[in-house]
C-alpha cells in the first residue's frame, strides 16, 4: 500500500470531494490494501448519498429539470447503488392556479365585445362611477381615521410585526390583513465549526425551533442518537468521539420539517488506525424528533407486528447474494421518503465491511399491513 496515495485519498475525501478521491485510488496501477479497499467503499456511498439528497432537493424545489439531469449522470457515471434508480422524479402540482395566455385572450375578446355594444357602454359607465364613489368614500374614512387619537401606530414595530406574532395584537381590527398570513417557521442554530490537525467538527446545533418549547430537550434527544450518551454538552460529546482516532469528523445538519416531525442527519467519521478495514467508522444517523411524544420516533412507531417486518425485510435479504446473513433485529436507523422507508443497518450486521451501512428500501405499499395506523395517517396512506 503506498501510504500517499491513501493519505492523498483520505485528505479528498475529508474534505467532500469524495469523486477525485475514488477516482484516485481505483485508478491506481498498485494493489489496493485492505483499508483503501474499505475507503473506495465508504467513497461510493458518500457519492451515493450525496446525489440522493442533491436529486430530493431539486424535486422538493421543483426544479425537475436538473433532477432528471442529476439521476442521469450518475446512473451514467457510477450507478453503485439501485436506490437512485428507485426516485420517482414526478413534477409537484401548485396549489395556485396560473392564468395561460389563451384564457387571458378570451377574456381581452370578451371585454372588447362588451365595449363595443351600446350596453356594455352603460354597464362600463356604471362601474366607473361606483368606482369613484368608492374612492371618495374610502377617503373620507381615511381622514376620519386619522383623526381618533386611540389608534395611533408605532412605525417602529414595522419589523417586528414581520417576525413576531405577538406584534399583530398592536396593530388596529381595522388594518388587519384581508387574507391570514401563517407566520413562517423560525429556526435558529448554533453553527458550531472547529478544524484541529486531523479533527473536524461542523454542526447546526439547534438554539431555538418554531412549536419545540424546550429545546434543551430536542439537543439531548440528538446526543442520545448520535453519540449514545447521557452528556449534556456537544462539545464533550464531539471531544469524547475523537478520543482514540487518528483522523475524525463529525456533522449533524437540519434538514427539515415535516408536519410534527424535526429532521435532523448526522455524519460520524473515524479513522482508529491500525490499517485494517474494521478501523475505518464511517456512519449516518437519521434522527426524525416528534415534538408530541418528544423524543425520537423509534422502529416501534412505525410498526405494530415486529416480527412480520422483520420476516419481510429478511425475505429481501436472503433474495441478495451481497449479503451474508440475515437481520437479527430492525434497525432504529431509516429515512422516511414520500413513497418509502430505507432500512439503515449497521456496518457488519448483514454483511461484509466493506459494504459499510447496508441499504434496503421498501415502498409503503410493501410494508402496508405491518404499519401503524397513526404512522399510515402521518404519510397520507
Amino acid at each position: 500500500m503506498s501510504e500517499n496515495l491513501y493519505s492523498e485519498a483520505m485528505a479528498l475525501f475529508r474534505k467532500g470531494d469524495y469523486e477525485t478521491a475514488l477516482a484516485m485510488l481505483i485508478n491506481s496501477h498498485e494493489k489496493l490494501s485492505l483499508k483503501e479497499e474499505q475507503l473506495v467503499e465508504v467513497c461510493k456511498k458518500s457519492i451515493t448519498d450525496k446525489y440522493y439528497y442533491i436529486i430530493k432537493e431539486c424535486i422538493e424545489q421543483g426544479d425537475i429539470s436538473n433532477a432528471r439531469k442529476k439521476k442521469a449522470e450518475y446512473e451514467s457515471i457510477y450507478n453503485f447503488d439501485p436506490k437512485i434508480a428507485t426516485l420517482e422524479i414526478h413534477k409537484k402540482e401548485s396549489g395556485r392556479k396560473v392564468k395561460t395566455g389563451r384564457n387571458r385572450n378570451i377574456g381581452a375578446n370578451a371585454f372588447s365585445r362588451l365595449f363595443h355594444s351600446k350596453s356594455g357602454i352603460s354597464i362600463i359607465i356604471i362601474v366607473l362611477v361606483g368606482v369613484i364613489s368608492f374612492l371618495v368614500w374610502s377617503l373620507n374614512k381615511s381622514d376620519n381615521v386619522s383623526k381618533q387619537q386611540n389608534w395611533n401606530v408605532d412605525t417602529s414595530a414595522v419589523d417586528s410585526i414581520a417576525f413576531d406574532s405577538t406584534a399583530v395584537d398592536t396593530v388596529p381590527s381595522d388594518y388587519a390583513a384581508v387574507e391570514e398570513k401563517e407566520m413562517p417557521d423560525n429556526f435558529e442554530f448554533e453553527n458550531i465549526k472547529e478544524r484541529k490537525e486531523n479533527y473536524e467538527a461542523d454542526i447546526q446545533w439547534p438554539v431555538a425551533m418554531s412549536g419545540i418549547d424546550d429545546i434543551t430537550d430536542l439537543q439531548k434527544k440528538i446526543i442520545e442518537k448520535v453519540f449514545n450518551s447521557n452528556y449534556n454538552s456537544i462539545e464533550h460529546c464531539i471531544a469524547k468521539f475523537f478520543e482514540g482516532c487518528t483522523e475524525g469528523k463529525v456533522e449533524i445538519q437540519f434538514l427539515q420539517k415535516i408536519n410534527d416531525l424535526y429532521v435532523f442527519k448526522a455524519h460520524l467519521f473515524a479513522d482508529l488506525g491500525g490499517g485494517a478495514g474494521a478501523a475505518i467508522v464511517s456512519n449516518n444517523i437519521y434522527i426524525y424528533y416528534d415534538k408530541n411524544l418528544k423524543r425520537a420516533l423509534g422502529i416501534n412507531d412505525i410498526t405494530d407486528n415486529y416480527t412480520a417486518m422483520l420476516d419481510i425485510v429478511n425475505q429481501r435479504i436472503s433474495s441478495s447474494e451481497q449479503y451474508d446473513s440475515k437481520a437479527e433485529e430492525l434497525p432504529d436507523n431509516f429515512v422516511l421518503s414520500d413513497s418509502g422507508i430505507t432500512f439503515v443497518f449497521p456496518q457488519y450486521s448483514i454483511g461484509a465491511g466493506y459494504l459499510g451501512q447496508p441499504e434496503i428500501y421498501f415502498g409503503y405499499n410493501e410494508l402496508a399491513d405491518v404499519l401503524t395506523d397513526s404512522f399510515k395517517n402521518s404519510i397520507g396512506l
